[in-house]
Parts: C-alpha cells; sequence; structure tokens
C-alpha cells in the first residue's frame, strides 16, 4: 500500500497544476474587490455583471488572456499576461469579453526568479515519474 502513495500524490499535483490555470480580472487594482474568472479553454463572449469593470489582472503563468473592448470578442483587443497592477488606459474599465489560452508548452518552462532558474512542477513530475515507476516495479517483482 504504501508503494502507490507517491503515485496518488503525483497525478493529485499534476491534475493540480493543470486546472489552476486561469486568467483572473479584477475591480480594482489592489485585488481585493470583485473577481472575474475566465477558465483555460472557457472563453466569455460576455461578462454578466463584471462587464467593464476590470482594472487588474492576474493571469497564471503559461497562459494569455485576450481581452476585447465588445461582447462575443469583438471591437480592439489586447493580450496580458502574468500580474497587470492597472490595465492601461483605454483599457481601464473597458473589457466586455475575454479568452483565457494556456500552452502546453509552457508546462515544461524554465522561469527565472531572481536570477534563479527554475523547473515547472510539471516538469519536475515529467522528469521523477519515470525513476520512480521504475523503482516500484522493482520493488513489485521483489
Amino acid at each position: 500500500m504504501k508503494m502507490f502513495v507517491p503515485l496518488v500524490i503525483l497525478a493529485l499535483s499534476a491534475n493540480a497544476a493543470h486546472a489552476a490555470r486561469s486568467c483572473n480580472l479584477y475591480s480594482d487594482s489592489s485585488f481585493s474587490k470583485g473577481r472575474f474568472t475566465v477558465l483555460e479553454g472557457r472563453p466569455a463572449p460576455s461578462m454578466y455583471g463584471f462587464d467593464n469593470q476590470a482594472s487588474a489582472a492576474v493571469v497564471s503563468h503559461g497562459c494569455r488572456m485576450t481581452v476585447y473592448q465588445e461582447g462575443g470578442f469583438a471591437g480592439d483587443s489586447r493580450i496580458l499576461t502574468g500580474i497587470v497592477g492597472q490595465v492601461d488606459g483605454i483599457w481601464n474599465d473597458r473589457i466586455s469579453s475575454a479568452r483565457c489560452d494556456c500552452d502546453d508548452y509552457a508546462l515544461n518552462a524554465v522561469p527565472a526568479v531572481g536570477g534563479v532558474a527554475r523547473p515547472s512542477g510539471a516538469a519536475v513530475i515529467r522528469q521523477l515519474l519515470p525513476p520512480l515507476m521504475d523503482a516500484i516495479s522493482k520493488t513489485l517483482r521483489r
């Protein structure tokens, strides 16, 4: 039973890392008021209750949020990435629809933090899984 615990933990970690990818809009630059979440692969052609209220954004690593000034993905558009503490000028309180797109290659990205490169959680899991599976197979054969 103890042998299968690491596999369950790895599987849950991989699902959690993938499920957490989203793009969030906030109604103020302190990120403390209203929030509207757009999940990866679930575009928001209309933003009922949040139309023309966005002032800031937080976009998951490896994702990009395309925002539009009109509903139905119409009008001018802009791409947001990372943490946007204040949406620029004409975009402040002018976003009416949005998409959140995340790239699979981003799972293998090695972002630099404080000048030190570190692999993403999914990349670490991909590196650790084959040796772990080998060790489990050898143990089961004994």
